[in-house]
């Protein structure tokens, strides 16, 4: 972090380590006034990859499973209203499912959950799509 006093532009570098994590007075050595030091604001940190991996998974998902709800808004909902959801899109849902293996790396254990929920929340408007497998 670099500091600079207002007054005589005396330049300072003080170690991240020792970065104020509040508003601190200080006082010049070079000349002897007093400034006020703002903190650098904090910035979060970096996501992981894993992490990246798993957000951009999880969007994948829901967009495939968003265009089967969009381009099939009257199916999709005769299909809730006889609780057949799932047997009216399976080939749909089979063709969003190897695309996204396909596109998200092929980790069905990583991705099932993440596309389940997708299946659930939005084509199955919240109630399961796929039976639970005990």
């Amino acid at each position: 972090m670099r500091v600079t006093c207002p007054s005589c532009r005396t330049d300072y570098a003080v170690p991240a380590s020792q970065a104020p994590r509040r508003p601190l007075r200080l006082v010049c050595p070079a000349c002897g006034r007093g400034f006020r030091l703002e903190p650098e604001p904090r910035r979060p940190a970096a996501p992981t990859g894993d992490a990246l991996a798993a957000a951009w998974s999880e969007r994948l998902a829901r967009a495939l499973v968003s265009d089967i709800v969009v381009y099939q808004p009257e199916r999709r909902r005769e299909a809730l209203a006889q609780g057949r959801v799932l047997e009216e899109f399976v080939p749909e849902i089979a063709a969003a499912w190897r695309l996204l293996l396909e596109l998200a790396g092929d980790d069905p254990a990583r991705l099932a959950p993440v596309f389940r929920e997708a299946l659930d929340s939005l084509l199955g408007a919240g109630t399961p799509v796929v039976p639970a497998v005990p």
